[in-house]
């Protein structure tokens, strides 16, 4: 019970953050990594290849994944293949970690949610403080 309740808040803040930067981001560039995780330069989604990089993906996209799979967790593995590519990414970044190889495989062993992993352990926001720094650097 309490990993849900920490996806669920944890989904709120990406949910929150995810509409900010639809809403006010100057946008940011479609870099090489944004390509090959299935943005183009004229994607809707190219608003989303904003802020600093975390295993060489844009925090934008990093919020964007945690959205939609926090939204649509119980249907397992995204749809969206933008969302799916992100997870895939960081499967093959954990992949030599024990303790922590199977966290992005969203079927496995059941589906559940993984927007605290994505907030806490890839965007490291540990406080509101942290929380800002990003979305102000985002959103300048």
């Amino acid at each position: 019970a309490l990993e849900y309740a920490r996806a669920i808040l944890a989904g709120s803040i990406l949910q929150v953050a995810n509409t900010a930067i639809k809403m006010y981001s100057p946008g940011g560039q479609v870099t090489e990594q944004c390509r090959s995780l299935g943005i183009s330069e004229n994607s809707p989604l190219a608003n989303m290849c904003v802020g600093r990089e975390v295993h060489n993906i844009p925090i934008g996209l990093l919020i964007y994944a945690g959205r939609i799979q926090y939204n649509h967790w119980e249907e397992g593995e995204p749809n969206n293949i933008v969302a799916k590519n992100v997870f895939r990414h960081l499967i093959s970044v954990y992949y030599d970690n024990m303790a922590f190889d199977l966290a992005y495989e969203l079927n496995y062993p059941q589906t559940r949610p993984v927007s605290h992993y994505i907030v806490r352990l890839e965007l490291n926001w540990k406080s509101f403080d942290y929380y800002s720094k990003d979305m102000r650097s985002i959103l300048a």
